[in-house]
């Protein structure tokens, strides 16, 4: 993706409300944010259990934010033993899971769509 001329987040939230086909996004309670003006945002969080670490939300520059969930996979996996990278996508699995090189293991049906979860063990 060609860097952007920086637009302010809600620019880049419309966005990915109108990708995903909904006007709700909520975030979790433990949900962090990564955001930069030119390349989108991100959206992650350690589950309790502190296994997995979820991308939960992504618009924007994908291999940029990809290169980003696998710093903090890293990061994770070094100070809290957090075995899996976790994303979902509600469209193209196949090529999801070429990209973090992941299996599906979870399809869980949201606003009457499939949204498929990736998971990865292996840093890239």
């Amino acid at each position: 993706m060609k860097v952007l001329t920086p637009r302010p987040f809600g620019w880049w939230m419309k966005r990915y409300l109108d990708r995903v086909g909904s006007s709700d996004c909520r975030f979790g309670e433990y949900e962090e944010l990564f955001f930069d003006p030119c390349r989108g945002f991100m959206c992650w969080e350690v589950s309790p259990g502190m296994r997995e670490l979820y991308v939960t939300k992504v618009c924007g520059d994908g291999r940029f934010w990809r290169d980003k969930a696998y710093e903090m996979f890293a990061w994770a996996k070094e100070r809290y033993g957090v075995r899996y990278l976790c994303c979902c996508t509600r469209r193209g699995p196949e090529a999801f899971c070429r990209l973090f090189g992941g299996d599906v293991f979870k399809v869980e049906e949201r606003d009457g769509r499939p949204l498929f979860w990736i998971r990865t063990k292996e840093l890239m």
